[in-house]
């Protein structure tokens, strides 16, 4: 194994002679029987995060979360392996545990079983959901976190690092809000932004690894004392384990960098998923409709103008070098076309689940620095309308034809 560039290896907490594996097998044994690796999300970034350490040698346990019933069905009948393609070469793995926990405020689950092997299959995982959770990756849809998080809260602790993999941003302040309002006894976290092109295809665990990226992982510091503002830089024992495991898995390419960076990277993110998720959920169409449409091109600019004149002026930037640069209209205009060409290849239109965390982010940030970002505004107010009609006409019967506005993990 390569030795890692000195300001990553500083970073993570290891000197850059060490090598990955060894460090790995001192902190498992360290560890002891708490280095499973819960996986919250059985959606694609979720699934391949789970399919990818499985691969690995001294591979930790992993637990996948799931909150319905068919969720374990078709865990069954996949064979309780996930299959991963990439290149034309599928691959299957196993050896996974999967845990059925319960979500709503009464306590029951989401769905009923039907036959007597789920029922069995619920008593079986419900023996393991108050086992306490050491480390946790939540790959949920960023308007799915608050709720999932809650239900499972009482099995996370101080110890606890959890790990955010979502293309929205403003999900960990949320978190924060609703879900762990104790600084005390608040887990550590880590913000990832996973770059690989993942697809799901005929099966929810069968995958398509269709374009290659990078993971980029950045640890918070946890404030201890809020009154005083003091932070403990210093990363608990699960926090390095978690990051010394997912930077040895040759499939996720994962690297750690500071916070600034990330925050960045997940800005430019955000703007590609906003602008091309929200046009197309809108409008009913596919990616590569919006190419070459000059009414879409006026919206898009007019969205990217209010998104650039927010980013540049947060106050976590201004300390960064090239802001004004890295986030023009310009250069945003161009990321957003690069990547809706490289989505040419998928089918259906936009997801509206996630507009408070894309496009609502802009927003709240742009009205707390005075910022008015009418444009970002209008459009998250007809998503949303839209999608309460869809829902409306649902109910009464009325059938709908338009795209699947709202969807879970």
């Amino acid at each position: 194994t390569s030795s890692e560039p000195r300001e990553i290896a500083e970073l993570n907490g290891w000197s850059e002679t060490t090598e990955q594996l060894q460090g790995a097998r001192s902190m498992s044994r360290l560890l002891g029987s708490s280095r499973r690796i819960h996986i919250l999300g059985l959606n694609g970034v979720g699934l391949f995060v789970a399919h990818s350490l499985a691969g690995l040698p001294n591979r930790p346990p992993i637990s996948l979360l799931a909150h319905t019933i068919t969720s374990v069905t078709q865990w069954e009948r996949n064979g309780r392996t996930i299959e991963v393609t990439t290149d034309g070469l599928p691959v299957s793995r196993g050896n996974m545990d999967i845990e059925l926990f319960r979500l709503n405020d009464q306590g029951s689950f989401t769905d009923q079983p039907t036959t007597q092997g789920q029922e069995q299959s619920v008593s079986s995982q419900a023996a393991s959901n108050d086992l306490p959770i050491n480390v946790l990756v939540v790959a949920s849809r960023a308007s799915f976190v608050v709720k999932t998080l809650s239900a499972i809260k009482h099995r996370l602790h101080r110890e606890s690092t959890i790990l955010f993999l979502q293309d929205g941003m403003g999900v960990i302040e949320a978190v924060n809000a609703e879900v762990f309002l104790d600084i005390d006894t608040r887990p550590d976290y880590v913000v990832g932004l996973c770059l690989h092109g993942i697809s799901t295809r005929r099966s929810p665990f069968k995958l398509v690894h269709a374009t290659l990226g990078t993971t980029a992982l950045a640890a918070l510091p946890h404030y201890a004392n809020a009154d005083s503002g003091n932070a403990t830089q210093s990363m608990n024992t699960t926090t390095r384990y978690l990051l010394r495991t997912l930077t040895r898995t040759p499939a996720l390419v994962a690297a750690g960098y500071s916070y600034l960076d990330v925050f960045q990277s997940q800005l430019e993110k955000l703007v590609e998923t906003a602008v091309i998720d929200s046009l197309t959920a809108v409008l009913d169409c596919p990616v590569h409709r919006l190419l070459h449409n000059s009414s879409s091109s006026r919206t898009m600019r007019m969205l990217l103008a209010e998104m650039s004149l927010v980013i540049c002026s947060l106050p976590e930037l201004q300390s960064a070098s090239n802001v004004r640069t890295r986030f023009s209209p310009a250069r945003l205009e161009k990321l957003v076309v690069l990547a809706a060409k490289r989505r040419l290849h998928l089918q259906g239109h936009g997801n509206a689940s996630e507009i408070d965390y894309l496009n609502g982010y802009i927003v709240r940030r742009g009205e707390s620095l005075g910022v008015q970002c009418v444009v970002n505004y209008t459009l998250m107010q007809i998503m949303k309308a839209k999608w309460r009609v869809a829902k409306l006409e649902a109910s009464e019967g009325t059938p709908w034809t338009g795209s699947t506005l709202w969807e879970e993990d």
